[in-house]
């Protein structure tokens, strides 16, 4: 799988799921996201990201 290993920086992944990084930031300080801090640069792991956002998906009513 092409993105099993790919990383994302915080600005690669509010472009990919459209908002700003600001609430990226504010899921990071919460731990709401799954992230990885190296040398205080954060990343994102794209296959956990796109676990993450289909955990979160809520059906239409």
């Amino acid at each position: 799988m092409k993105n099993e290993k790919r990383y994302l920086t915080v600005k690669e992944l509010a472009a990919k799921i459209n908002i700003k990084p600001k609430t990226i930031y504010s899921w990071i300080a919460r731990k709401v996201i799954p992230f990885y801090r190296i040398e205080g640069i954060y990343r994102f792991r794209e296959l956990e990201i796109d676990e993450w956002l289909s955990r979160h998906r809520q059906e239409a009513s």
